[in-house]
């Protein structure tokens, strides 16, 4: 629920108005509204994938790939990469 506009107004403002820049991007939903049919009402109005919160870290990875075209992928950093990553952006050095 957005303050404005609802999801699937969102989307169709997107894929309407914004030329083949709207209609490229990928537009996963993410709800709590896990009823039975709201998958299939999201895919209907736009909407490429659906995820229901809580949002776990698997199920976004899945839905990631499922969409990040193979040579848009990074490989994930090791962990000391990803450690001296965060110290540069916090300021601190080894």
């Amino acid at each position: 629920m957005m303050p404005e506009m609802d999801g699937i107004e969102a989307v169709h403002l997107i894929r309407s108005e914004c030329g083949e820049n709207g209609t490229s991007p990928v537009i996963i939903a993410l709800t709590a509204n896990a009823m039975e049919g709201v998958r299939e009402m999201f895919l209907r109005n736009g909407f490429q994938d659906f995820i229901t919160k809580p949002l776990d870290k698997k199920t976004l990875n899945d839905a990631l790939l499922r969409w990040v075209p193979e040579e848009r992928r990074k490989e994930p950093d090791t962990w000391e990469e990803s450690v001296e990553k965060m110290r540069k952006v916090n300021g601190h050095s080894l």
